[in-house]
């Protein structure tokens, strides 16, 4: 096929050189019968020139005809920049480079390598081809590099001619057309990565949302649980103390033996109430939390527990205070997961470690209970530990499984405060 095509292409190229050399000499020799020598001269050059542009038409009609369509360079980069127009991702640019470049260069075939960078180090990956497979084993006859601002971003690579060898201008055609694909690739890669970035925005952003509307409504629901507890609790005792006190006035005058025993009454029922509120306070926000700070705080109420609760300090000393919001949290954390251990995992033992991290507060709570499966747990309690700890900026990671214990592990953005 290569003779056969080459054979014709020089019988049509020497007939129509043969044909022009003979014209331009056939007006010379007219000319020469009628003119003096000097201008028939003149009239077989200008004759030569004339006729030139016809020839070069004949020559790319032959090409054409033998070799078939093949756009120029400047045709070909600007196919090239209309192709890409319309490509979104590198997954598209790549096999539209392939194509065009198979066309413009008359290749077997053309294959594009994009760099991909992972943690494992940079490494090409073949993301368009026109001729061949993508992963078929084959060795390029040409290749350049596709650079963009002055780094290695990728290849073309190119397989045999399907006519002939490659010239000077076949590579430097090449590297125009790698430059041009260059920048588009770099392009869409970029436009892939912004159109990531937005998705992943917006998830966040949903999520911020959702996690906002369950704070408020778990605000909504601890200020409801606190109103319960003051009219059915702490209101119920006033109201009875002041009964109890109207009724020892009345037994002042009547029976002050009497009165003396219902205002001891009184007095114990009073310290009960008294102990009754401050309870109710310290589910609120506990004094010493404020007082003493978050070590003491928690050990104070990890003592009450009916199991060993042992609590490990790194860094963290006595006197270290951090902002209210942080402690605060810390401190429920710790007392929400140790409830969860005791009321849901029956555990035995719990173990509560607090680590000062620069700029951060790391926050640990591991039991032996029986344990469960993460993401089969849909429960409030855990999603709104979640829900605190994000709204400060931090994150919660949940480690268990079933019969294997459950360890909780926050870690909280925050620099430890100087104490007033």
């Amino acid at each position: 096929r290569l003779v056969s095509r080459t054979f014709t292409y020089g019988v049509l190229w020497l007939g129509i050189v043969l044909a022009y050399v003979g014209l331009a000499l056939g007006l010379g020799l007219a000319a020469s019968e009628r003119l003096p020598l000097a201008l028939a001269i003149v009239c077989t050059i200008l004759a030569s020139l004339v006729f030139q542009p016809a020839r070069r038409w004949l020559e790319q009609l032959a090409d054409r005809w033998v070799f078939g369509e093949r756009p120029g360079g400047y045709e070909l980069v600007a196919r090239l920049g209309t192709t890409l127009e319309h490509a979104l991702g590198t997954y598209e640019v790549a096999p539209r480079v392939a194509a065009t470049v198979r066309l413009g260069l008359r290749t077997r075939w053309v294959r594009v390598h994009v760099e991909r960078r992972t943690t494992e180090g940079a490494s090409l990956e073949p993301i368009g081809a026109d001729g061949i497979g993508l992963h078929d084993p084959a060795s390029p006859a040409l290749s350049v590099p596709l650079i963009y601002a002055d780094k290695h971003i990728g290849t073309i690579d190119c397989g045999p001619k399907e006519e002939g060898a490659f010239q000077a201008r076949d590579h430097e055609l090449l590297e125009t057309l790698g430059r041009q694909a260059a920048l588009a690739i770099r392009n869409a890669a970029l436009a892939s990565e912004l159109a990531e970035r937005l998705t992943e925005i917006e998830r966040q952003a949903r999520e911020l949302a959702a996690s906002r509307t369950r704070i408020v409504q778990a605000e909504e629901a601890g200020r409801r649980r606190i109103e319960r507890d003051i009219h059915d609790g702490v209101q119920q005792e006033l109201v009875a103390l002041l009964a109890k006190a109207r009724l020892a006035r009345n037994q002042l005058a009547r029976d002050p033996g009497l009165a003396a025993t219902t205002l001891a009454e009184l007095q114990a029922d009073t310290r009960q109430a008294l102990e009754d509120l401050r309870e109710l306070a310290h589910g609120i926000h506990p004094p010493v939390l404020t007082d003493r700070g978050l070590l003491e705080a928690i050990e104070g109420q990890l003592a009450r527990l009916p199991v060993p609760v042992y609590v490990e300090a790194d860094g963290l000393g006595r006197d270290s205070r951090y902002p209210a919001e942080i402690e605060g949290a810390a401190y429920f954390l710790v007392c929400e997961a140790v409830t969860n251990a005791l009321k849901h995992a029956a555990a035995n033992r719990i173990d509560v470690r607090l680590a000062a991290l620069p700029g951060g507060l790391r926050v640990e709570i591991a039991d032996d209970g029986r344990g469960f499966e993460p993401s089969g747990v849909a429960g409030s309690g855990l999603r709104g530990l979640a829900d605190r700890v994000e709204a400060l900026g931090g994150q919660l990671e949940i480690v268990s499984r079933p019969a294997g214990g459950t360890r909780l592990i926050a870690v909280l953005p925050a620099r430890e405060t100087v104490p007033a």
